[in-house]
């Protein structure tokens, strides 16, 4: 996984990888990683349409609107289950849909071409697969315990003096302040003894000999191991960018998979390393999340080192740069635009596209988490109970991307679905979240504009409705007579200017807002109703 949760077949996740005060407030606290309802399986246009009507919809039933939404049931009994597909970002690759993918024939090449188009896949200049890459294996720690399987050195990294270390022995780094207040970095042992075999300000660089590996806090890895100060000890393992992926694969990827899917993750892995490298910091990438999970030799196989083998120093490249691979879980059959995810400008290569053969166990979700009001009100910090949500912008996936929520108070608030993601911790932003009991009556039961319209004037306390849009918004589009039937009984409701301008924007071109709104402000109350009314039911 790259930039999120670890994504493996066993523990999906995500990788690759980063309000006002008025009547409506927002709230999103999205990050760059964070890693993404398939509704509707209704085409965008559709989508779109639905986005438009929603907005004529709750500028005509804001006509009767008045103060607070009184509804009978508790904030405890109320609940909200959240439906939903994918695990992770949904950006970039699907490691689930690159299984699929691989049983139905396709190569590593044409997986990675299809999640990132128009791509290329092979090696570039100054690339090989001894290019170096830093992983930052551990911060902020007072002690560190290292070895090395064979004979190796410890390089004092300011004057460049080696001491032999003995192999198979333990050696502890520990971060000193000395009587002047400098700190140094100490290499003591090998245990049981604790005698100071060197100690340095600028840190402490372990190597072993030929062949031989570094034991880091007991696991081991390739390259060697550096370890300096800074605020506490931060320890960086470099070695090639090869021995790196080998040690990245298996923990990401299934080592049972099928070969061209190992390979397609070699790739990935190999290329958002190489694109993730900082010159100018003493690290390139994580040793973990928020980067890659890396376990070093651990998590090598012989069907994972194969394909790392096989791909060797292969990436994939946009215009001759190297691509930041993002990858995830399961996509639940879409992936997603990066501009919808991150909200970062959009690319060519990182555009949602259609994932026709995951498999993912968990598509759909197989556990839909529930909530209750109070609780749901709590959890996204929102100071009420919740009354209803509604999904207002959709990606192309279509992962959520806003919602809006009104509270028992009244109050409504803009919360982003990257948000709802996290609070809640669902497993990615492709969610639908239903209430129970419903707002609007249960399938089977009359289903007439009239009834719709009876069953809201029952639930809400009439005439004085507080945003009942929010209510209709599902069966409103379904049954626009529902709020005709709605308008005839709020009798002698006035339209205020501000309900007039949000019909109008929602209705018309912009070219042609300003002459409707005049148009509009020139008729009487009742005309204007009625003109709103017609264009809602005719379905324009």
């Amino acid at each position: 996984m790259v930039d999120g949760i670890r994504i493996a077949p066993c523990a999906p996740a995500q990788t690759g990888c980063e309000r006002p005060t008025t009547a409506t407030a927002v709230r999103d606290r999205s990050a760059r990683i964070r890693v993404t309802a398939h509704p509707a399986n209704v085409p965008r246009g559709r989508r779109q349409r639905h986005r438009h009507v929603v907005r004529v919809v709750a500028a005509c039933v804001a006509i009767v609107a008045g103060c607070a939404v009184v509804a009978n049931a508790s904030a405890q009994s109320v609940r909200f289950t959240f439906t939903g597909r994918g695990w992770g970002h949904g950006l970039g690759m699907s490691q689930y849909g690159a299984e699929g993918m691989a049983v139905h024939g396709w190569n590593a090449t044409q997986i990675m071409q299809h999640y990132f188009q128009q791509t290329q896949v092979g090696t570039v200049a100054g690339v090989s697969s001894a290019t170096p890459i830093r992983a930052l294996m551990s911060s902020g720690r007072s002690t560190v315990a290292i070895a090395t399987s064979t004979a190796g050195t410890a390089t004092d990294l300011h004057t460049g003096t080696s001491h032999a270390l003995l192999a198979g022995r333990t050696y502890t780094l520990r971060a000193v302040k000395l009587t002047g207040g400098t700190w140094v970095v100490r290499l003591t042992g090998p245990n049981p003894g604790v005698g100071t075999v060197m100690q340095s300000t600028a840190g402490v660089r372990i190597a072993p000999g030929a062949g031989g590996l570094v034991t880091l806090s007991g696991r081991k890895y390739r390259g060697t191991v550096s370890t300096t100060y800074a605020g506490g000890l931060r320890t960086v393992n470099t070695l090639g960018i090869d021995d790196y992926v080998r040690g990245v694969v298996g923990w990401e990827m299934s080592p049972g998979w099928r070969a061209a899917a190992l390979q397609a993750q070699a790739i990935a892995a190999r290329s958002y390393a190489l694109a993730s490298r900082r010159p100018a910091s003493y690290f390139d990438v994580y040793g973990g999340l928020p980067s890659q999970s890396y376990g070093g030799v651990a998590a090598e196989s012989a069907t994972t080192n194969a394909a790392v083998a096989a791909t060797a120093a292969k990436v994939v490249t946009y215009q001759a740069k190297i691509v930041q691979t993002f990858y995830a879980s399961s996509s639940g059959g879409h992936t997603e635009s990066i501009q919808n995810v991150w909200g970062s400008a959009a690319e060519p290569y990182y555009v949602g596209v259609t994932d026709p053969y995951e498999t993912s166990p968990e598509d759909p979700w197989p556990n839909p988490p529930s909530f209750s009001a109070a609780q749901l009100g709590a959890d996204l910090g929102l100071g009420a109970p919740v009354n209803t949500i509604t999904v207002t912008r959709r990606g192309v996936s279509p992962r959520v991307m806003m919602t809006r929520i009104i509270l028992t108070n009244g109050h409504t608030v803009n919360v982003s679905g990257n948000t709802i993601e996290a609070d809640l911790g669902l497993k990615s932003t492709w969610f639908s979240a239903t209430r129970t009991p419903s707002l609007t009556p249960p399938p089977g039961t009359s289903a007439s504009p009239t009834a719709i319209a009876a069953y809201v004037v029952t639930h809400f306390a009439y005439p004085r409705w507080h945003r009942a849009d929010a209510v209709l918004r599902a069966e409103a589009v379904n049954h626009p007579g529902a709020v005709a039937a709605i308008l005839a009984r709020g009798g002698g409701a006035i339209p205020s200017r501000a309900i007039l301008a949000a019909f109008v924007h929602g209705h018309y071109a912009p070219t042609r807002r300003a002459a409707a709104l005049r148009t509009l402000l020139g008729l009487s109350h009742a005309r204007a109703i009625r003109i709103m009314a017609r264009s809602l039911t005719s379905g324009r």
